[in-house]
């Protein structure tokens, strides 16, 4: 079991939040609160930038719905990068591509979150 870890970087329009380990029943708390310690504005990109997860349960599911519906709220958009093939799969399985856009990286979430470059299918 690899315990869950998040990292935080500020960039100019918006944050992204690194998540690294396995996000599951156990540690989904600590990913809920690093979503909560997250001051989103109007116009922002939230990126979820997933590239060191290893392992996601439906809790970790459940937790980027959470991160979409911060991100709405705020008037903010929300972009998923560096998603591990076995997590998209998912995603798309459950029919989420279109509330949680998959980009292949930074640069894509970057310039137009409204329309992505792959989808949870990707």
């Amino acid at each position: 079991m690899t315990d869950l870890t998040t990292g935080v970087r500020r960039i100019r329009n918006g944050t992204i939040l690194t998540v690294r380990g396995e996000l599951d029943f156990h540690s989904a708390e600590r990913f809920h609160r690093a979503l909560r310690e997250q001051a989103l504005a109007p116009g922002e990109v939230f990126v979820l930038d997933l590239g060191g997860l290893e392992f996601c349960d439906s809790s970790g599911i459940t937790g980027f719905i959470t991160a979409r519906n911060r991100a709405v709220e705020a008037g903010a958009r929300i972009a998923l990068v560096n998603v591990p093939a076995h997590t998209a799969r998912v995603l798309d399985i459950m029919g989420l591509g279109p509330i949680l856009p998959i980009h292949p990286g930074l640069d894509s979430a970057l310039r137009d979150g409204t329309r992505p470059t792959g989808t949870a299918g990707a």
